[in-house]
């Protein structure tokens, strides 16, 4: 089972596990992996299981997916590759630590096999021939030392598996504790694994802190009593302090009567008999801590095989965990960079936000007061049907003064993710017909034809009217805005589909005005990003756009456009008729 690794804000590494067939990220609630960047798409992007492949797929993503600095539509995923989804950096991993399974000493290789068949062939062999050539002279001696060879040749066999299965399953180790990226799991892996391949009872591992703090205890296995015992979780004497300041593993396989365990109270007290302690080393020689295991059991005890396999165990152990420190350290600064460029980036939107609110709130206050006073001053001279018109365009002004106002309260909702749906069942012929009727006053006076079609459009739709009608309204207003005098501005509304498939309803506003300009467009969606208005045209906020992508998204649908300059725009988008998927409220 793959997963995708996400480093967050806090320095903490988020382990998504690709659990099922198919895996969704987006800004969205309702995803498998919820990205923090507000500028992702709702429903961004898919990771999809085919076997033992994963590929990742834009699905119909605003900023685009890119895997390894390269934008891709789809693209089968690798070990390690780099995944960027707007500003947020997610790492392939292709394994899982959890699911690895050692079996050292289960299953003999064939060769150890073949082996001992032989071996056993050749004792049958023996045993024949002694009942042969019972009392000859010097036979039995002869039989002796053919029997000592066979004797020594099954121990040779032995220890070769021994060694076969040891290798076997340092690669395996190996493989499995260099994919861990979380240096706090990585230790008890480790442990763990320590365990079960030497076969221990007990045992723990330390890691060097501060030069005054000697070892600190960082995981242990089955040793309450004697964590009880030292009182602290920082022990600077016994085996681990010598192990450490030498560099040297030690081994004794009965501590109990070996001379340099005699001062270790710990042995004594709690009846250890065998015991093995080797050093993490890191690659410029520096011991980075140490790997503890023992066992009570009486019998046999650690040999120096075991001690060559755990101490060759911590070298790989040794690299993972430095490794994982290096990746952390990686990780804290790019995180440190990326949050020293999103501070830049907020100083600078800031900056643009305040300069953009000083602009356009002071245009409409200064009509507005310029208005009022020249009436104040000239009311009882001036003739009644100026005193209308000055007052129409304070009225006016006033409605533009309360759309800024609420294009950036509806900014704030979003960022901070409280903009809420109230769904209800509405017909989309009839939100065609309200947008058109609140237009067809301010197109008639520029001499343009507004005319709405919803012939084919479905019955009903689940959505939030007003939102809707907040969305319809943006499109027409920005069509009405950029067409000449003279041309035309239709609002449609058709059945059609969503992926998945899902029933929708297509509304589509299209215009013959002069067109957007392929630069444009992708600037669109942008906040606070506007195309040149041209003499005569009101100047507005650059956030429409993004407040109407928004609002679709909530209801589970798209948004889009296409314009040829000086042939005019389509601003489509697709609504499901069932409505956003939950209990009918999104935020």
């Amino acid at each position: 089972m793959a997963c995708l690794v996400f480093s967050d804000n806090n320095g903490r590494q988020i382990v998504h596990a690709i659990e099922s067939d198919v895996v969704t990220l987006g800004r969205a609630a309702d995803n498998d992996i919820v990205s923090h960047d507000l500028r992702v798409s709702r429903h961004h992007a898919s990771v999809v299981r085919s076997g033992s492949a994963y590929t990742i797929r834009d699905a119909g993503s605003s900023l685009g997916v890119f895997v390894n600095n390269r934008r891709v539509d789809e693209c089968e995923l690798r070990d390690g590759d780099l995944i960027r989804l707007g500003d947020s950096l997610y790492s392939f991993v292709d394994a899982a630590p959890a699911a690895m399974q050692t079996t050292v000493g289960d299953h003999p290789g064939p060769a150890a096999l073949l082996g001992s068949a032989l071996v056993a062939e050749a004792w049958d062999a023996v045993e024949r021939l002694r009942k042969i050539g019972a009392g000859a002279a010097g036979f039995e001696e002869g039989l002796s030392g053919l029997e000592s060879a066979l004797g020594d040749l099954r121990l040779g066999i032995a220890r070769i598996e021994r060694a076969r299965r040891m290798m076997q399953t340092l690669y395996e180790i190996g493989r499995v504790v260099n994919s861990s990226v979380d240096r706090g799991n990585l230790i008890d892996l480790i442990l763990d694994l320590a365990l079960k391949v030497i076969g221990a009872d007990r045992g723990f591992v330390m890691l060097a802190g501060a030069p005054t703090e000697g070892l600190t205890l960082r995981a242990h296995r089955n040793m309450g009593e004697e964590i009880s015992w030292a009182g602290a979780r920082t022990i600077s004497t016994g085996i681990a302090r010598q192990v450490a300041a030498s560099g040297t593993p030690v081994l004794t396989s009965d501590a109990q009567s070996d001379e340099r365990f005699r001062d270790h109270k710990s042995v004594v007290n709690f009846r250890i008999r065998s015991v093995i302690c080797v050093p993490l080393v890191e690659r410029d020689g520096r011991v980075l801590g140490v790997i503890y295991v023992d066992s009570r059991a009486a019998g046999a005890g650690f040999d120096e095989e075991d001690r060559d396999f755990l101490l060759a165990f911590a070298n790989y152990a040794a690299i993972a965990l430095e490794n994982a420190r290096l990746v952390s350290e990686a990780g804290v600064r790019a995180r440190m960079e990326e949050e020293l460029r999103a501070m830049r980036r907020l100083d600078e939107m800031k900056s643009e936000l305040m300069s953009i609110v000083a602009h356009d709130v002071r245009t409409p206050l200064t009509s507005i007061r310029s208005y009022a006073e020249i009436l104040a001053d000239d009311f009882d001279e001036m003739p009644a049907e100026q005193r209308r018109t000055f007052l129409e365009r304070i009225v006016r002004e006033a409605d533009r003064l309360d759309r800024l106002t609420s294009d950036y309260l509806d900014l704030a909702k979003i960022e901070a993710g409280k903009m809420n749906l109230r769904v209800a069942a509405l017909s989309p012929a009839s939100l065609v017909r309200e947008t058109c009727e609140a237009f067809e006053g301010l197109a008639a006076e520029r001499g343009l034809t507004l005319r709405g079609e919803t012939a084919g459009a479905p019955a009903d739709l689940a959505g939030d009217r007003d939102r809707l009608l907040q969305v319809l309204s943006n499109l027409v207003s920005n069509a009405l805005k950029f067409t000449e005098a003279g041309g035309r501005v239709i609002v449609t509304a058709r059945a059609g589909e969503l992926p998945g498939p899902r029933a929708a309803v297509v509304f589509e506003v299209a215009d013959t005005g002069r067109g957007i300009a392929p630069a444009d467009l992708e600037r669109l969606f942008r906040k606070f990003s506007q195309i040149a208005d041209g003499p005569g045209r009101p100047r507005g906020t650059g956030l429409g756009l993004v407040i109407a992508r928004e609002i679709v998204e909530m209801h589970g649908g798209r948004i889009g456009v296409e314009s040829t300059t000086d042939a005019g725009s389509r601003f489509a988008f697709a609504l499901p008729v069932a409505g956003p998927s939950g209990d009918g409220e999104a935020s």
